[in-house]
């Protein structure tokens, strides 16, 4: 899939996107196309949503995972600089 141009999609899902990437690469957590696709056609997720979702996509069991969970929503945080994030 790649990352999108700048003039593909809002700047909500462009950003999203760049998390998925930078989790990919720092923590390997790659999910597939067809899940980020799913992800990004949310209107608003937040932290801990965006961390079930990864984990789902991943395999896991997120409600076996809490630590899991906690670790790639503040990853999220970070990256994103808040709580949650609007992608339209």
């Amino acid at each position: 899939m790649g990352m999108p141009r700048p003039s593909q999609s809002p700047p909500g899902e462009r950003k999203l996107r760049y998390v998925l990437y930078d989790l990919c690469v720092q923590w390997g957590y790659c999910i597939p196309p067809a899940d980020q696709e799913r992800i990004a056609a949310s209107k608003e997720i937040t932290a801990e949503q965006f961390a079930i979702e990864v984990l789902k996509a991943e395999g896991f069991a997120p409600e076996h995972e809490p630590e899991r969970v906690k670790d790639i929503a503040n990853f999220f945080v970070e990256k994103v600089g808040a709580s949650s994030l609007t992608l339209e």
